[in-house]
């Protein structure tokens, strides 16, 4: 009975020394991957250009449009890693668009449409500091992934006129506050040793916005919205550039 047991315990040490030869090995311990080394400075951002005009153009049931859009937009941004891997920064934006319709008219069967001398223009402003983290991919130190934690502020304004009549004022100006915290995620690829092209998309976020209207001069409405999603966001989806210092 006693050489029984003896054995049964023989046995079940030579298991766990086997499976502990086999256990895997992750590279946890080992020494990770720098991808933007403690001092560094990282400096990039994305920028936009759109333009379009018609003059007497028909499109399906739509006929005689007149139209110019134009707008921009810039935003830059710096980070300086405080460790490896780990950095604060800041991110601003800059748009501008503006749309003047001259005219179009829209016919179907006895109901018909028209729009003439619209004309709206606004420009938005934000600065946001957050804190990002690079998870290195593979050992090349080529390729990573980004999460940056965020806050934002921003204020935008703008005015829209809906017709030109003699003696009378037409119109829209509103001025909007905007705030925000979330989590951005995306992907890095070095093409040199400084230079970085990237993508990143929107994953968590919490907005808050106030507007103020004032209508034709006189009169004043007030809207408020609040949301929160956990999602990824392709409307957020950007590409940037980034230069490492």
């Amino acid at each position: 009975m006693n050489r029984g047991a003896a054995l049964l315990l023989v046995c079940l040490l030579c298991f766990a020394q086997g499976a502990e030869a086999r256990r895997l090995d992750r590279g946890l311990g080992g020494t990770p991957t720098v991808i933007a080394p403690k001092g560094s400075w990282t400096f990039g951002g994305s920028a936009g250009f759109e333009s379009a005009s018609c003059n007497d153009y028909d499109f399906l049931v739509v006929s005689g449009i007149n139209f110019t859009t134009l707008s921009f937009a810039i935003n830059p941004q710096f980070c300086i890693m405080f460790a490896d891997n780990m950095g604060l920064g800041c991110k601003f934006g800059a748009s501008r668009s503006l749309a003047d319709i001259r005219g179009a008219e829209m016919a179907v069967k006895d109901i018909s449409l028209s729009v003439k001398d619209y004309y709206t223009i606004s420009q938005k402003y934000s600065v946001a500091p957050f804190f990002r983290y690079y998870l290195p991919l593979g050992s090349s130190g080529r390729f990573a992934a980004v999460a940056d934690a965020r806050l934002l502020a921003g204020y935008s304004e703008g005015k829209r006129s809906d017709g030109h009549i003699p003696g009378e004022v037409r119109g829209v100006f509103a001025r909007r506050l905007h705030f925000s915290a979330g989590v951005d995620t995306g992907l890095i690829a070095f093409l040199t040793r400084h230079l970085a092209v990237g993508v990143s998309v929107g994953l968590l976020s919490f907005n808050y916005s106030r507007e103020v209207q004032t209508r034709n001069l006189v009169y004043e409405g007030v809207n408020s919205f609040s949301s929160g999603n956990f999602m990824v966001d392709l409307f957020s989806l950007s590409f940037g550039i980034h230069c490492y210092l």
